[in-house]
């Protein structure tokens, strides 16, 4: 059986006194919270002392969490780190606040390490990282191929 997401959004809402996380080389995982089964309308997932979040090689990881009904509150969180994630195009569906989140530190293998800095909020610096990913693969991809007419 293979682990698609780390725990449920039901789950998430007793781990009050996390304050790290850290998801590595799980090349089956697409989300880390899911709603799956769940009949709440609106959740409210409160991580107040998480200071620290790392996603590191995750191969199928498209975001934290895309059920739009689950707003994350992220009060404490102040280091975001995202390594080897190419699918990831948004942290979650639903609103998110981090108030003290002020760069996303983005590697890729074979890159450099890139920090991002917050534009508006988490999901929207997110889905800029993966468009300025996909227009750098095209401008990559079509340097390397050469038209020729015979």
């Amino acid at each position: 059986m293979w682990i698609k997401n780390l725990i449920t959004s039901s789950s998430a809402k007793s781990l009050v006194q996390l304050k790290s996380m850290k998801v590595s080389h799980c090349d089956c995982i697409k989300e880390i919270v899911t709603n799956e089964g769940n009949e709440e309308k609106d959740i409210e997932i409160l991580f107040s002392n998480l200071i620290t979040i790392e996603l590191d090689t995750l191969k199928c990881l498209t975001s934290f969490c895309r059920y739009g009904n689950c707003e994350f509150k992220f009060t404490s969180l102040e280091i975001l780190i995202v390594k080897e994630c190419p699918k990831i195009e948004t942290f979650t569906e639903s609103r998110i606040t981090t108030p003290r989140l002020q760069h996303i530190l983005k590697t890729d293998k074979g890159e450099e390490d890139v920090r991002w800095q917050l534009e508006g909020d988490l999901n929207a610096t997110i889905q800029n990282v993966f468009q300025y990913k996909v227009l750098n693969f095209v401008h990559s991809f079509k340097s390397k191929v050469c038209f020729c007419s015979i």
